[in-house]
């Protein structure tokens, strides 16, 4: 689980850095609309690596 905790992080990272830096935002609002959906998906990752070791422990 280390890994791919770490892939994921370092993906949200990135992620956020291309959302932050895009040319294409033209407001706070967008920018802050745009974060929040990566942030979900960032959590939504997060918690099933964390469900997928719980499983893979309790197996």
């Amino acid at each position: 689980m280390p890994n791919s905790i770490y892939q994921i992080t370092e993906n949200f990272i990135k992620k956020v850095q291309e959302v932050t830096f895009s040319a294409e935002l033209s407001s706070l609002d967008d920018l802050t609309t745009d974060l929040q959906k990566v942030s979900n998906e960032f959590c939504k990752k997060m918690t099933e690596a964390a469900l997928k070791e719980l499983l893979e422990r309790i197996a």
